[in-house]
């Protein structure tokens, strides 16, 4: 089973982009941070973040953020669904990404719809296509709805 205090570990040294700031934001020493990330690249066997500047997730460090965001997402579910409405659950931050006409149109409503019923705080990327699914694959993006056209036709794209 995964340390939850190691993946949130990670998960914040990558969003901020270094060890020192993830160890203030975090209240740890630099060292316990380390420590935390090591532990849990020791118990995967795998190597999660380049550390060079700017630090960045190897491949495995990418697919790794996407299922700790998944994980926070479903905690969020979990509490809102035991509090049975007697206690709001603290939102949790999505990040989504779109094309600026998807998001001048439609798309808005729709998030702001979520955004009502749900426990959820939405953070939104306005971005070109070729951006936003870099930044999906580097785990930066919750999901994103993008235009994208073939030959055939325009399609839009929700992943």
């Amino acid at each position: 089973m995964l340390d939850r205090d190691q993946l949130e570990t990670f998960a914040t040294v990558l969003k901020l982009q270094s060890f020192e700031r993830a160890a203030s934001h975090l209240h740890l020493s630099k060292g316990a941070i380390s420590q935390r990330v090591s532990a849990l690249e020791e118990s995967l066997s795998r190597t999660l973040i380049v550390r060079e500047r700017p630090i960045r997730a190897t491949s495995h460090g990418e697919r790794l953020l996407r299922y700790v965001q998944a994980l926070r997402i479903m905690e969020a579910e979990a509490i809102a669904a035991m509090a049975s409405g007697t206690q709001p659950g603290k939102a949790i931050q999505i990040v989504l990404g779109s094309h600026a006409d998807s998001m001048s149109t439609w798309f808005s409503g729709i998030l702001f719809d979520m955004a009502k019923r749900m426990a959820v705080s939405l953070q939104l990327v306005i971005e070109e296509p070729a951006a936003m699914l870099s930044m999906l694959q580097r785990g930066e993006l919750f999901g994103c709805c993008l235009l994208y056209t073939s030959d055939a036709a325009d399609d839009l794209l929700c992943v």
